[in-house]
């Protein structure tokens, strides 16, 4: 009887200890089950007019930061030879919040852009890779931890996915390596409420992307720029005139090159340019610049 009860109290004890709360603790810290979502990763084209997209499976569990995760994915850079990366080397992904439909994105060194264009698809990269995860409508960016504004100065807010027509460009007519054609470079302009501005400050940067000749000669500052009646006043600093080449082939390039990437706008038919807020009679002496003058085409070479 002895041996019979003593085998039943052990059971018993043994089946208390199974029970107890340790040992269901134990079962209730398992480790995180892994999730896989699929993120569209967004990179630019050569000219800054679109993206490439390449899609990736990003595994996670409940505790990682699936938004984080997708940007550091997307700065590891593409994989394809016609994709770019637009956003600088140096930034660093600081901080990811989601609330409410809106990724909140804080990152360091998201500065240095060589012109609008690449800023603006910089920025559009960072949304539209976003906006690719499930329940994200907007995205909020700062620059350690301050409103993000771009290069005019102007704060910009919680953006949408941005699609290829969201990105405006225009046509900046640069000379080719012979100085016989005008061959375009495609251009954002950040101020959308001033484009003609934009392209003259644009031709003054001169060509960033190829082997194309800068037709605005050295020091050349725009002084303003008005339009009247379908005509563009173009005031430029007096280093327009003086700095100028000479030769027929230099005035031509340096005045139709204004003119037929200003006439590209259909507010704009004819230009008028002006050196220190007065007219003149010429550039080089090969053209008369005392009245509005008109687009000529058959210079541009369209690439």
């Amino acid at each position: 009887m002895r041996k019979t009860t003593v085998v039943l109290l052990l059971a018993v004890l043994l089946g208390l200890a199974g029970c107890s709360p340790a040992a269901n603790h134990t079962q209730q810290t398992e480790a995180p089950k892994n999730k896989q979502t699929e993120v569209t990763l967004h990179y630019a084209n050569a000219d800054n007019t679109g993206f490439v997209t390449e899609k990736k499976n990003i595994t996670y569990t409940e505790k990682d930061n699936i938004y984080k995760m997708a940007l550091q994915e997307l700065l590891k850079g593409p994989s394809a030879e016609d994709a770019y990366l637009r956003v600088p080397k140096d930034a660093e992904i600081k901080d990811v919040k989601f609330s409410n439909g809106t990724v909140n994105v804080d990152i360091s060194g998201f500065t240095g852009f060589k012109n609008d264009s690449e800023e603006t698809i910089a920025r559009a990269s960072v949304v539209n890779t976003l906006t690719s995860l499930e329940g994200v409508n907007k995205v909020a960016i700062t620059v350690d931890g301050k409103d993000y504004a771009d290069k005019s100065g102007n704060t910009v807010g919680a953006m949408k996915h941005m699609d290829k027509s969201d990105i405006k460009t225009y046509k900046i007519y640069f000379s080719d390596e012979q100085a016989l054609n005008l061959v375009p470079e495609k251009r954002t302009i950040a101020d959308e409420a001033k484009p003609a501005q934009g392209i003259v400050q644009e031709l003054i940067k001169g060509p960033e992307y190829s082997s194309l000749i800068k037709t605005i000669p050295d020091g050349t500052k725009l002084i303003s720029l008005e339009i009247k009646d379908s005509v563009a006043y173009v005031n430029l600093s007096k280093e327009f005139k003086e700095n100028n080449g000479g030769g027929s082939t230099g005035e031509t390039m340096a005045l139709y090159s204004v003119i037929d990437s200003l006439t590209q706008l259909p507010e704009i038919e004819k230009v008028q340019f002006l050196i220190e807020g007065n007219k003149t009679d010429t550039l080089a002496g090969h053209y008369d610049i005392s009245q509005p003058m008109g687009k000529d085409t058959s210079m541009i070479k369209e690439d």
